[in-house]
């Protein structure tokens, strides 16, 4: 039996885990590329903690969201044509989920890090906007793929295989405490499909 054979068997008996598990591991992988070779640390003073952190993120919040999320879109969105239904998903999705869950992430990951809630709220201030507008450059296409042509089992692993790129530039943005805001001063991370 092929490794996809396993995947697709284990995604149908358990999805929740399995995406879960699957946007644990890329949020990981996202960090740790984030330490390595954004922010050019050494392999011994990468921060394994930080990478949990961001891993349990994605464990507990966003497999299980994603998983929900387009679920309720594959039942609730439906128009006329393929085409249609994948604009419509991609709309709804950019302009209800990516706001609100970018909002809350950065809330967590300031509550994981150890922030203040005025820590928070200045983090927020200072970054949500450029993360947003980096959100809006890369997943209104990824997710009209995601939408359009990749079936409903395989959208959160589809979204968390692109995230990877996506998650080195949200672990940069939300763990760089020297970060200040300013867009020019972030080392470039290609968000490009």
């Amino acid at each position: 039996m092929s490794v996809f054979s396993r995947l697709s068997i284990t995604m149908s008996r358990y999805p929740t885990l399995t995406a879960s598990t699957q946007a644990g591991l890329i949020m990981c992988s996202g960090d740790l590329i984030s330490q390595k070779f954004v922010e050019k640390k050494q392999t011994n003073e990468i921060d394994l903690i930080r990478t949990v952190r961001f891993g349990l993120v994605g464990f507990i919040l966003v497999g299980p969201v994603l998983r929900t999320w387009y679920g309720f879109l594959e039942r609730r969105v439906v128009m006329k044509t393929p085409a249609l239904s994948a604009v419509a998903k991609m709309a709804t999705d950019q302009l209800i989920l990516a706001p609100t869950f970018i909002f809350n992430f950065m809330g967590l990951m300031g509550v994981l890090n150890g922030q203040t809630f005025s820590e928070i709220q200045t983090d927020i201030k200072n970054n949500y906007v450029d993360i947003m507008l980096k959100n809006y450059q890369l997943w209104p296409a990824a997710q009209m793929i995601n939408f359009w042509l990749i079936p409903l089992r395989h959208r959160v692993l589809f979204a968390q295989s692109v995230a990877l790129f996506w998650n080195t530039y949200l672990s940069f943005k939300t763990n760089n405490k020297s970060f200040k805001g300013k867009e020019s001063d972030v080392p470039q991370i290609s968000l490009a499909l």
